[in-house]
């Protein structure tokens, strides 16, 4: 396991890299790199533990299989039980000659696109391998530390050097910044509980907790200012995650049950969706663009594509063919990509995935906020899964980061390390 726990640590650690450079090289190389790190768990993963991990990722793994499956779907050509997108039909007509019509506008992004996906499925399923041992699951977090703090610190260093991003890498650099503000007070708190359950042993000194304390916290400061820098709306996101992560963690402490616990937070997301509602008169489809950034020339197209995207979608990664399409005459975007990931999925898969996915969402956040009562020590991973995936949740309808290569990296990785870690293996 030692192969692949460090080809884990390697991917995570050049999310910095991918974040600048993500396109389709970047996207094999980091699939490769998954390919092997399976084979190596294959290999070297012993049967109980094996088993364990299966159990453990058994449902994640369900819900995933349900928005890839469908990618698969649209890519075939559906035209005979009358599922194609009408725009076949025209295309058809216009060339004068037959074509396979399917659900996708663009099979060739969709294949991409699912491609992208199922790398994230796969670190998933290596992290939650790797995760098993208590000892390899402090190496991917504290790989995710440091990832997501060169991460953040792109971010911060293009502001001060004056050097503009693309407002899809920005979008991804704070994203992998919220994602990295919950590991590394995640880290800090498993500083602080091994300090504090092990300051009787002899030779204990205050140098090591601070050698690992004070480095985590400088990533935490590094993450949360590139997290708030110039977006209010990622800044919000991250603050409603850490919420949750102290919620959880001061709960357990003050032996606060798990449904209250749940109710507090439950209550808390209602209190920021009845607002958000009651701010666009409870309409479904303002909603996943309301708080996205950008120019309104681009969401007002967006609005267009939603008002006609059938409920089937358009094809994953489609939404850059469909943009030139819903424009009006004369106007120019910087970007190809969808305001935000809710509206991305809206079009593209459609609005049953999109409400599926909140729903799935909604689920793994209740389980790992389950599992971070279940556990005695290390309760600190399920908390950050469950608050990551709500910060995820809150992000996907204010910007498009959480679709990045970069940040799908990070939020497949401690996702899949807090729902192998939600159970002691000695209960199992």
């Amino acid at each position: 396991m030692n192969t692949a726990r460090l080809i884990l640590v390697s991917i995570i650690c050049v999310v910095p890299l991918i974040l600048i450079a993500d396109g389709g090289t970047a996207q094999g190389i980091v699939g490769a790199a998954l390919a092997c790190g399976i084979a190596a768990v294959a290999v070297a993963m012993p049967a109980g533990e094996a088993a364990f991990m299966l159990k453990s990722v058994r449902g994640a793994l369900v819900l995933a299989a349900i928005p890839i499956g469908w990618m698969v779907l649209q890519m075939l050509p559906l035209e005979s039980i009358g599922l194609a997108h009408p725009i076949w039909q025209s295309a058809e007509q216009a060339l004068g000659i037959p074509l396979r019509g399917s659900v996708s506008i663009d099979p060739g992004a969709t294949a991409l696109a699912f491609g992208r996906a199922f790398s994230a499925l796969a670190v998933m399923l290596l992290a939650a391998a790797v995760g098993a041992s208590r000892e390899r699951a402090e190496w991917v977090l504290f790989a995710l530390v440091a990832g997501t703090a060169l991460a953040a610190a792109v971010v911060i260093a293009q502001d001060l050097a004056g050097v503009a991003l693309s407002p899809g890498t920005r979008a991804e650099g704070q994203a992998c910044a919220a994602i990295g503000t919950m590991v590394a007070a995640a880290a800090c708190f498993r500083t602080f509980e091994r300090s504090e359950g092990g300051h009787r042993r002899s030779g204990r000194r205050p140098q090591t907790f601070l050698r690992t304390f004070v480095p985590c916290g400088i990533a935490f400061g590094i993450c949360i200012i590139a997290a708030v820098l110039g977006d209010i709306r990622s800044g919000l996101a991250t603050v409603f995650g850490l919420g949750a992560f102290g919620t959880v963690m001061a709960a357990r402490r003050l032996g606060i049950g798990f449904r209250t616990t749940l109710g507090i937070l439950g209550a808390a997301l209602a209190a920021a969706v009845i607002w958000g509602a009651a701010s666009m008169g409870l309409r479904l489809k303002d909603l996943v663009v309301e708080f996205a950034p950008g120019s309104a020339e681009l969401i007002a197209a967006s609005q267009r594509m939603l008002s006609d995207a059938p409920w089937l979608g358009t094809g994953a990664g489609t939404f850059g063919a469909l943009l030139p399409l819903y424009r009006d005459v004369g106007e120019a975007f910087t970007q190809a990509h969808a305001p935000t990931a809710a509206a991305a999925i809206a079009i593209e898969l459609g609005w049953p995935l999109l409400l599926l996915t909140v729903v799935a969402l909604l689920l793994a956040i209740a389980a790992l906020v389950r599992g971070a009562f279940a556990r005695g020590r290390d309760a600190f991973y399920p908390a950050t899964g469950a608050s990551a995936l709500l910060s995820v949740l809150v992000l996907s309808f204010c910007n498009n980061g959480v679709l990045g290569g970069a940040a799908a990296i990070c939020i497949a990785a401690i996702t899949g390390v807090a729902l192998v870690q939600r159970q002691s293996r000695s209960l199992t």
